[in-house]
């Protein structure tokens, strides 16, 4: 084998390297993404219950 084959061999290689790492990497940030869009949801319920104890507690002391 000669060194012109070897380098192919090598290029290749490293792009589907590149390739594979380019797509675990992108299934990490969906699935962080869809974490995160959770997480602001559930603190936005989290406002909103507090906003709504505040409000009866008022209705309760008129």
């Amino acid at each position: 084998m000669g060194s012109e084959q070897f380098s192919l061999i090598f290029s290749v290689v490293c792009c589907c390297i590149s390739v594979i790492s380019a797509i675990v990497a992108g299934a990490y940030g969906l699935e962080a993404h869809k974490d995160f869009q959770e997480f602001k949801k559930a603190e936005a319920e989290k406002k909103r219950a507090k906003e709504l104890r505040n409000f009866i507690n008022d209705l309760q002391k008129r």
